[in-house]
């Protein structure tokens, strides 16, 4: 059920139809089901979160092999600060989000700002780009928006075995 929703966030084709809004919700989708990013981290993070997934990684890897990325995700609520590592596919949605953002010289320190100027992202219209990003990659928008995103993550790294403490 997730690909039809993989296939919408890593299309870079939109040949410059699709607005930096629209972009921008495609990212932090991305960042929810490739990260395991709560709705609250998404909308904290700011530029100076994101990190190389190794630090003493060649800061220019070998041709064809972009640097692993990885973002510092900001004590939230019970949840400690801790590093988020992303998968490659969800790296990729960010580069191009990354490169848009600075195309579009949108202000401000947020990683996803909610306007031109770079003020942050509100709860309700996070929440409501998620839904959409889901209705857009022809899901069920009803019934989860963001935390439906965290928990498709949540739920894969189990089924890889993965420690249900780390996860």
């Amino acid at each position: 059920q997730l690909l039809p929703l993989l296939a919408l966030l890593c299309d870079a084709g939109d040949d410059g139809r699709a607005r930096w809004q629209q972009l921008r919700d495609r990212c932090a989708a991305a960042l929810q089901l490739g990260a395991g990013l709560g709705p609250g981290d998404v909308r904290a993070l700011r530029l100076a979160d994101l990190q190389p997934a190794d630090p003493t990684a060649p800061a220019a890897p070998q041709p064809g092999q972009p640097q692993r990325l990885q973002l510092q995700v900001a004590a939230n609520g019970s949840a400690p600060a801790h590093a988020a590592p992303l998968a490659d596919w969800a790296a990729g949605v960010l580069r191009r989000w990354l490169a848009l953002r600075q195309d579009e010289a949108l202000g401000g320190d947020w990683l996803l700002p909610s306007t031109r100027s770079g003020k942050p992202w509100g709860k309700v219209a996070q929440y409501e780009s998620a839904r959409r990003v889901l209705a857009d990659a022809g899901l069920d928008p009803d019934g989860g928006g963001s935390f439906r995103l965290r928990h498709s993550f949540a739920l894969r790294q189990l089924q890889h075995g993965h420690d249900p403490a780390r996860v």
